[in-house]
């Protein structure tokens, strides 16, 4: 990869870990986070995700789907699929 590319992939890095700390902190902490919350969470970050299609910065494009990959990741696991 491009030095001048490489911050994309750090930044979608970073936001994925991010996100994944925080659900298993809330998830730890918070009783009434379950299953079912997190994926209404989930359906909100897809629907953002659709909003504005155009006119976003790569920035918010790839804390988005960074952010979609890691509620993903963590649902898969707690629901062991």
């Amino acid at each position: 990869m491009c030095s001048s590319e490489r911050w994309k992939e750090d930044l979608y890095n970073e936001v994925f870990q991010s996100r994944l700390e925080y659900l298993g902190k809330r998830k730890g902490k918070d009783p009434s986070f379950d299953l079912g919350v997190m994926e209404k969470i989930l359906d909100a970050e897809y629907r953002k995700q659709d909003l504005a299609w155009s006119g976003k910065s790569p920035i918010q494009e790839i804390t988005e789907a960074a952010t979609i990959a890691a509620y993903e990741h963590f649902k898969a696991q707690w629901s062991g699929k």
